[in-house]
């Protein structure tokens, strides 16, 4: 067997896995514009027991105490809320979060993916900065530090939301001066995989829209040439097998 036709058979057996991982990427890239993470997919009823255990594992980050016992769960998949022990059920903040506290006014801040939002005395959620949000702090005289990846907010008692200059200042002063924390080989790996090392955090979705849709097309196209090569030899077999007298035969008049 040649180097072609083992080519040939390994972009014809992995072509389906081929296909996901580049129309995944792109799907990744793109989950918040395509709002992927707001279509919930049902669980059959007659799906295995570990299957259902694996789907409905929440990836719990933080817990805080609510109203009357309850328990409220800051998970990868929103906010969940467990009342006296029971299974826990949507609590209406579908984001990925990354922290959960309370204010001394007893309304809840959040910490997420998709920014940092504080509950009105309503039980409504309200977005009170824009960011990808990674923890809270807890201030003494109350409130919080929120950090988010560019800068450092300070939520009041009364869950208003502002960028703190001060925390911010020494990192940027930093950054000025160009020191920066150590770039190993395997960030820059990770940049170099992501497209972050060419157009950074921001633009890192072309690099992989591009190489997410070369994989794509890549495979669609093999498949095409690979029938199109399929059926040329089939032709061929068929032509040979054709006697030589009845391929030259002369029609009757």
């Amino acid at each position: 067997m040649n180097l072609r036709k083992i080519h040939t058979w390994a972009s014809v057996l992995l072509i389906v896995p081929i296909l996901i991982v580049g129309g995944t990427a792109i799907l990744i890239a793109h989950d918040t514009s395509l709002g992927t993470k707001e279509v919930h997919l049902p669980i059959a009823a007659d799906a295995p027991a570990r299957e259902k255990a694996l789907l409905l594992q929440y990836e719990v980050r933080a817990v805080a105490t609510g109203a009357e016992g309850a328990v409220l769960y800051a998970t990868k998949y929103g906010l969940m809320r467990s009342e006296n022990g029971a299974a826990p059920v949507d609590a209406g903040l579908p984001y990925d979060l990354r922290d959960l506290d309370r204010l001394d006014s007893g309304a809840l801040v959040a910490a997420a993916k998709e920014g940092l939002f504080v509950q009105s005395p309503s039980q409504d959620w309200t977005k009170v900065a824009n960011g990808e949000f990674r923890s809270l702090s807890r201030q003494t005289g109350g409130g919080f530090l929120a950090t988010a990846d560019d800068r450092v907010w300070r939520v009041s008692v009364h869950g208003i939301a502002r960028p703190d200059p001060t925390f911010g200042a020494p990192l940027q002063a930093g950054a000025a001066l160009g020191v920066a924390p150590p770039y190993t080989l395997a960030k820059l790996v990770m940049d170099l995989h992501t497209g972050k090392f060419f157009f950074g955090k921001t633009w890192e979705w072309i690099w992989i829209d591009l190489v997410g849709g070369a994989m794509v097309l890549l495979g669609i196209t093999g498949i095409v040439i690979w029938r199109r090569s399929e059926k040329a030899k089939a032709r061929q077999a068929e032509a040979k097998l054709v006697p030589r007298d009845k391929a030259f035969a002369m029609p009757a008049e």
